[in-house]
């Protein structure tokens, strides 16, 4: 069983509490079998996946980025109550509903984010290298060795590895998408990592708005050439010849041949929110980056993209969370994955 996670911007507070909600419904040893593609924030997300990141402390770090641009500026101006009730005309919703916060359920990890004193971002410096700072400060050191394929998980040191470079890159479980800018902007995708700076760049570069995340993108492999991949492959999927059969001295059950696609956006994904059936569009696959799913063009996707690039308020993060982790609780028991209650 393999995962895809599609570009989500904030909403990968989404994609945290899918990937929350593998963890308790499948278990990590099933997770280990399992290959995990990723652009943008659902590169972010495989990573921490096939690395057993803190999901908590990740949450945490979700958090505290989205106070980044709830304290900008900028966004200030642009969320100011001109626009909101502009919005709120275009979605087709009332403007409380696009400001409004209470109620929120938050599960266990989304307490630990609302609750723990965290450290303000420095909105002065470019967003991406902020994002640096929470990759870092959640990601293990022993990264590489913990999303290789040739060692069993159990069998790993104990103590966190070093950030030295070995003398070659080895294959891994996490497949990262990236766009190559110039000349012609090209989705690429890289699955070897030669050290742990090297898969931070690459995440990095992933998840590198032009403008919105900083002028210059990140350096990876000696240019500054890569940015989101979202921009030419939103939705990644494997190609038969990325996915490798599971090490076969790894315990626990060998769940079926393939891949589940996850996305907090409504369309024709395994993983996503529940689809509006007032609202019968969908867009077509006419775009590269749509493959063969379809997005529908409802309300509530256009008040998720909203979000997704400029957080109404940080509090919100708890509650894309927690309908991550309802919607992946829903499919796993529709896929038969999981028993139902």
């Amino acid at each position: 069983m393999n995962f895809s996670f599609s570009g989500a911007g904030f909403l990968g507070a989404y994609h945290l509490g899918v990937a929350q909600c593998l963890v308790n419904k499948l278990g990590r040893e099933t997770l280990r079998r399992s290959q995990f593609i990723g652009t943008s924030a659902g590169a972010l997300t495989a990573a921490v996946l096939a690395t057993e990141a803190d999901i908590d402390q990740c949450m945490v770090q979700t958090t505290r980025l989205a106070k980044y641009w709830a304290n900008h500026p900028v966004t200030r101006l642009l969320t100011g109550q001109v626009l909101t009730n502009v919005v709120s005309i275009v979605l087709n919703a009332p403007a409380d509903m696009l400001t409004a916060t209470a109620g929120v359920a938050m599960p266990s990890p989304a307490q630990v984010a609302a609750t723990t004193p965290i450290q303000d971002p420095d909105t002065d410096a470019p967003f991406i290298q902020e994002v640096e700072r929470s990759l870092r400060a959640v990601l293990p050191l022993d990264a590489l060795e913990r999303m290789a394929f040739q060692t069993p998980r159990s069998t790993l040191a104990a103590t966190a590895a070093s950030t030295a470079t070995p003398s070659r890159a080895s294959p891994s479980r996490v497949t990262v998408v990236v766009t190559r800018a110039v000349p012609v902007p090209l989705a690429r995708r890289f699955s070897q990592f030669t050290s742990y700076d090297d898969l931070i760049a690459a995440l990095l570069c992933s998840s590198f708005i032009p403008g919105y995340c900083g002028r210059v993108p990140p350096l990876f492999r000696g240019a500054n050439k890569y940015i989101d991949g979202g921009l030419t492959d939103n939705w990644p999927q494997f190609r038969p010849d990325e996915l490798i059969a599971p090490v076969p001295e790894l315990p626990g059950p060998t769940l079926p041949a393939r891949t589940i696609k996850v996305s907090p956006f409504l369309g024709t994904f395994d993983i996503c929110p529940p689809p509006d059936d007032s609202v019968p569009y969908m867009l077509a696959p006419v775009l590269p980056w749509t493959n063969s799913d379809k997005v529908q063009v409802a309300p509530a996707n256009m008040r998720a993209i909203y979000d997704a690039l400029l957080p109404r308020d940080p509090k919100l993060i708890p509650m894309y969370f927690q309908n991550g982790y309802d919607d992946a609780t829903r499919a796993l028991r529709q896929l038969r994955l999981c028993e139902a209650g």
